[in-house]
């Protein structure tokens, strides 16, 4: 579990001209306990298949697919399968939820340092893991240049947006599952590093587990539901309006111009990105528009 919890970190590293150190460790690991899991239960069926029910007709259905359009075996699929299948039949929900909850931590303090190195110096503390090999294009230098000019902090991950992926769950853990009094200190701290990550990804779900946060405590039957529901919608309304008309939220409401066709930012415009997906969509038959296409040809289009 705790190399799944590394899995967005690990996929930054790897082999430029291979793989990256998520599939490396990760697709050897499930395979050989799918392997030990198998021969040990005699078959992975019925009551001894850990996968939620129905869940391998998911991926049954991803590999029809991707063998029909892409005519090739659906090796993404397998992976995926078995990654989801080392999770499932190894999840322990108290141990999984401690070991979170310390990698989000050590991620939020190096996060806060990041930000108090940008307030003191003008310059952002990489999060790279300078001794480990750059997977992708970039190289190492270049990697860790653009996180120390970069105008937002994303602690060890590779932009902010994939940090708020990684937090929401568990600050949607820490409010409504763990029944600990100190709950709210580290629910507070995910609050306010998903606000000062100024990314859409963060704000939604921040918002998305905020919404569900009123029903659920005036649903729990307390004789002070109406003070607790006013007193919680003026805090959560006072500090958006402070955070809209500050200089972060201005920060972020600056971004919509992403979703004009005149943003000057080129490929990072939302909009284009939409249209030309839209316009590669356009020349696909309508088969490829049912079921997809192999991916030469959405290069191809592109």
């Amino acid at each position: 579990m705790a190399i799944l919890l590394l899995a967005p970190i690990l996929s930054i590293y790897g082999n430029p001209g291979g793989w990256n150190y998520e599939t490396i460790c990760v697709l050897p690991l499930s395979f050989f306990y799918f392997l030990y899991y198998f021969f040990s239960e005699g078959n992975i069926s019925g009551q001894k298949d850990p996968l939620p029910k129905g869940f391998i007709w998911y991926f049954m259905y991803w590999a029809m697919l991707f063998v029909i359009t892409a005519f090739q075996l659906p090796l993404a699929m397998i992976q995926s399968y078995l990654a989801f299948f080392l999770f499932f039949s190894t999840f322990r929900r108290e141990y999984f939820i401690k070991m979170y909850r310390a990698f989000a931590i050590i991620c939020i303090v190096f996060f806060f340092m990041q930000e108090a190195s940008f307030q003191l110096t003008g310059i952002r503390i990489s999060g790279a893991i300078s001794f480990l090999p750059k997977f992708g294009a970039k190289s190492m230098d270049e990697y860790m240049m653009l996180q120390a000019e970069a105008q937002r902090s994303s602690s060890f991950f590779s932009e902010p947006a994939h940090f708020a992926q990684f937090l929401v769950p568990l600050f949607a853990i820490e409010i409504f599952y763990n029944q600990n009094k100190h709950r709210i200190l580290l629910a507070l701290a995910i609050a306010a590093t998903l606000l000062l990550l100024r990314s859409g990804n963060s704000l939604l779900g921040l918002i998305t587990v905020l919404a569900f946060l009123l029903p659920y405590y005036l649903g729990k039957g307390s004789r002070h539901r109406g003070l607790t529901f006013f007193l919680v919608s003026v805090f959560i309304l006072a500090v958006g309006y402070y955070y809209f008309n500050s200089e972060m939220g201005a920060s972020l409401l600056e971004r919509q111009g992403e979703m004009s066709m005149e943003y000057e930012g080129g490929s990072r415009s939302g909009f284009l990105r939409i249209w030309r997906g839209l316009f590669v969509y356009e020349d696909y038959s309508l088969m490829e528009k049912i079921i997809g296409c192999p991916n030469e040809a959405v290069q191809l289009g592109h």
